[in-house]
């Protein structure tokens, strides 16, 4: 047997790298071949998936006006239904790093998706996944460093990563980019030409274009028109060969003059028309060169025969106009509601107008010749002090001068005028002052108005009192003196109590009244040196300026006193009414004016909580008072936390632990909110709920929580609903939201649930809505109309942290709810305490003759839960179930 020698190469690479190159030179073969990127865009796309072996290609490219990808082309496999896809492409725009195409624009780099499927940032997932398409790939369109379009690809198999497919797609890429280049270049030249030719030939003037031997290369139609001749026809030709002899010669002079010189003229030529008249014409003529070095003449020019007639005939009327001008400045002078004086260079009155006359007091007769002083006395309205007369000014500065503020002229009779004026030099041809003119109004009725309006910005309307916005600025002075001075002052922060009571028994009319009393009361307390203000509502503020702490408390018992002592009869009801005051010390370690205004807001709302009608002195180391000064600035952390959407939903599962009768058990979700903070931790409603509900916040979170919901849910909502209709059974599954007492009582919290379920498509079927048993407690009739209302949409009800309320039972009959969650703190202890034991037994038992299914909370252990199952709690729910997870 012989012996035999194998050897051999592999060739793979050999072949792919041919393969590529095949591939890039039928990308330049067809870009050569095409007109236009959309003729080129398919063939293109054709070449690289067959190389690749991907189905479906897409071409993107950047509309820089708008800032997004639009859609040019694609290409698919014959072989490969993908309409909708398509469609969708053909409709949508990519914004930058808004799914794969916006992503690969921001970046600049390819991006490979393996699997569609697990990708958050792709806009067309469901459509794709329908169409059974599962990688995609995106390459940028790169010129230099200029991003012109993103090339992407989609396979129906799981596709890897290619490294040979980056260099293919690099060059191909690059030919792209030259072709789009020269595209554009081509259409921004042809653009250039025709916007040339529209500017020259709309243009009124004459306009051509000769080269050094005086032979034109270019006209205009204007030219055309006036000289009645053919572009074509002069081209080549000179200005011997159509005009006089005489005319072309000096024309040509002209030329020759602005090409050896190098210099842009201006000069009048004068050259006839075809009906014999001499034109003369403005020219202006400027040299120019080719890229060849090639030396031109261009020139523009004006017919101004006109004005050469017409120069004349204005001779003429000068002196006539002149005198014209002169009479009816003088009626002007005598006319206008302004009063005006002249004079004369050492500030002696010429004239007078009759509105000058009248404000003066003296004739034009009587006040010829006198000095200005004299007739015009001007004094400041706050000092009575002489104001400098504002002629004399401008007489000895040569410039326009205006009168001082709160400047009044008094009269010859002793009648005063609020005014405002100003006077200029008046100057001959050669700029020398020749005397002064002087304008001036009576501002009386302005000033009054303005000083009117002015009193009202800083003064609230009803009591008189300054208001919040004066009483801040002589806060901030008060806080600089205590600052650079040392001082001590104190701020009462007064809220009255029972008002609301007064307002809703007589109506707002008698609250203000009441408001108007309160004040002269108030009033009747402070000090000159006092500040009081109404800061808003039946809020009252004051301050005690050069006030030491003790002092002011007494103030502060005072006031509190004298309004404990007050009542308010109006008709034939008498009202008791009561103060609550804050009081807070401002020194040198007072920060700012926010700060003790919110230190005296929580003062204020401590000695509310403490029992209404007494003074809680503010002390930085109040623990009462620091926590209601940290709700406060939550305010503000959850408003902005909604302006970045800093929100997120996470969700908890409520198990079944026992088999009901007919078999029937829901699969539950309690949705949950979460907030992520300014540095990304994730934060508790604990932390912030209770500031919410105090500031009235809690109805924005509830809708912010159902739209986020509604939104992000939908599709997973519909297809799980459409999915038990088909298979006609019991859906089984619930996401609970709990709501607000706020959004219960709001009358147009309803209107805006149906509007959602409307929007998004959601079945109600699929919603528990959770509401406290406080909340419940609180409006029994307004909870129970609330629930009948969505319970006829489809909606169910759950009433959460049940047994917490002092007569739980006894309302639980008028409340149609689904569920009833047994609140957690007897769940926790229920191992160990035997009342807890009982209780949720007597609450389970309860409920089930009712017919309400039971949760128990807390669930954090298996002897909770096998306690809870033993008593026959239908679910349960807590950490020993399962914990939050993200939504």
């Amino acid at each position: 047997m012989q012996d035999f020698v194998y050897i051999g190469r592999d060739i793979t690479e050999s072949k792919r790298s041919l393969a590529r190159l095949s591939a890039e030179q039928a990308t330049t073969r067809i870009l050569s071949e095409s007109a236009k990127l959309e003729e080129a865009t398919p063939k293109i796309l054709e070449v690289i998936c067959k190389y690749l072996g991907w189905e479906v290609g897409e071409l993107w490219l950047i509309d820089p006006r708008a800032n997004v990808l639009r859609y040019v082309g694609n290409w698919h496999l014959p072989s490969v239904n993908v309409p909708e896809f398509l469609l969708i492409s053909r409709q949508i725009t990519f914004s930058p790093n808004v799914g794969l195409p916006g992503r690969v624009w921001t970046s600049g780099e390819p991006i490979w998706i393996e699997s569609i499927f697990n990708e958050l940032n792709f806009l067309r997932t469901s459509t794709a996944i329908q169409e059974t398409l599962r990688s995609g790939f995106g390459f940028p369109l790169k010129n230099g460093s200029e991003i012109l379009g993103v090339m992407t690809f989609f396979s129906q198999k799981i596709q890897s990563p290619q490294s040979d497919l980056l260099t293919m797609m690099t060059a191909i890429a690059s030919q792209i980019c030259q072709f789009i280049k020269h595209k554009q270049a081509e259409a921004a030249l042809l653009e250039s030409e025709e916007l040339f030719q529209a500017f020259m030939n709309n243009s009124p003037t004459v306009a051509f274009m000769k080269d050094e031997s005086g032979r034109f290369v270019y006209v205009n139609k204007q030219l055309e028109q006036v000289f009645n001749v053919n572009s074509a026809d002069l081209q080549g030709k000179t200005d011997f060969d159509w005009l006089p002899h005489d005319t072309a010669k000096q024309v040509y002079e002209n030329d020759i003059h602005v090409m050896s010189t190098g210099k842009t003229v201006e000069i009048i030529e004068a050259v006839p028309t075809p009906d014999g008249c001499v034109h003369y014409w403005l020219v202006f003529k400027f040299p120019f060169q080719n890229v060849a070095g090639q030396k031109f003449v261009g020139g523009v020019a004006v017919d101004i025969s006109d004005r050469h007639r017409l120069e004349e005939q204005i001779r003429n009327r000068l002196e006539q106009e002149l005198f014209e001008e002169k009479e009816l400045a003088q009626v002007t002078l005598r006319s206008i509601g302004d009063a005006v004086i002249t004079t004369d260079a050492e500030s002696k009155i010429r004239f007078l107008n009759p509105v000058a006359e009248k404000l003066t007091g003296w004739s034009q007769q009587s006040a010829q010749g006198k000095p200005l002083t004299e007739v015009f006395k001007i004094i400041n309205e706050i000092t009575r002090q002489p104001v400098e007369n504002p002629v004399e000014k401008a007489l000895r500065e040569g410039n326009i001068v205006s009168l001082a503020k709160d400047s009044v002229l008094i009269s010859r009779n002793g009648s005063e005028f609020a005014v405002e004026d100003s006077a200029a030099p008046i100057r001959t041809l050669d700029g020398e002052i020749i005397g002064a003119v002087m304008v001036f109004h009576d501002t009386s009725t302005t000033r009054f108005l303005a000083r009117q309006l002015s009193w009202q910005a800083s003064h609230d309307a009803l009591t008189g009192l300054v208001n919040r916005r004066e009483f801040e600025n002589c806060l901030a002075q008060s806080l600089a003196f205590a600052k650079t001075q040392n001082q001590q002052h104190a701020l009462c922060y007064l809220d009255l109590d029972q008002f609301k009571i007064v307002n809703d028994t007589c109506g707002h009319i008698v609250g203000d009244e009441l408001l108007r009393q309160v004040t002269t009361l108030f009033q009747a307390q402070v000090r000159s040196s006092d500040t009081l203000a109404r800061l808003g509502g039946d809020e009252f503020g004051i301050l005690l300026n050069h006030c030491s702490l003790e002092s002011a408390l007494v103030i502060a018992n005072m006031l509190r006193e004298s309004i404990e002592a007050f009542r308010f009869v109006w008709q034939d009801k008498t009202f008791k009414i009561g103060v609550s005051i804050g009081l807070v010390e401002i020194n040198e370690k007072s920060e700012s004016v926010t700060s003790v205004l919110s230190a005296g807001d929580a003062a204020c709302y401590a000695a509310k909580n403490n029992g209404r009608n007494r003074v809680h002195i503010y002390q930085a180391d109040d623990t009462e008072l620091t926590q209601q000064q940290g709700e406060i600035q939550w305010v503000a952390r959850i408003t902005q936390a909604l302006e970045e959407n800093r929100f997120c939903l996470y969700y908890q599962p409520i198990v079944p632990i026992t088999q009901s009768e007919n078999g029937e058990h829901y699969e539950h979700y309690e949705v949950l909110l979460r907030l992520v903070d300014e540095v990304g931790n994730l934060i508790s409603p604990i932390a912030f709920m209770r500031s919410a509900e105090r500031y009235n916040l809690m109805q924005t979170l509830d809708r912010w929580v159902i739209c986020t919901l509604f939104a992000t849910q939908k599709q997973h909502y519909q297809e799980m609903w459409k999915c038990c209709q088909l298979e006609k059974v019991n859906c089984g599954c619930l996401y609970a939201i709990n709501l607000s007492g706020a959004s219960i009582n709001d009358e147009q919290f309803i209107e805006f649930l149906h509007e959602q379920f409307a929007l998004y498509e959601i079945p109600p079927a699929l919603i528990c809505f959770e509401i406290t048993e406080t909340v419940a407690i609180a409006n029994l009739a307004k909870a129970a109309q609330f629930i009948c209302s969505l319970r006829e949409l489809g909606c169910h009800f759950a009433l959460d942290d049940f047994g917490s309320g002092m007569s739980s039972f006894a309302y639980l009959k008028n409340l149609p709810v689904d569920f009833l969650k047994i609140d957690g703190s007897f769940i926790q202890n229920i191992v160990d305490d035997p009342i807890d034991l009982a209780m949720v037994e007597a609450i389970n038992q309860i409920g089930h003759v009712m017919g309400i299914k039971t949760i128990a909370e807390f669930v954090e252990n298996q002897e909770i839960l096998a306690k809870i199952t033993a008593l026959g709690v239908d679910y349960a729910q807590g950490y020993g179930i399962a914990k939050p997870r993200p939504l």
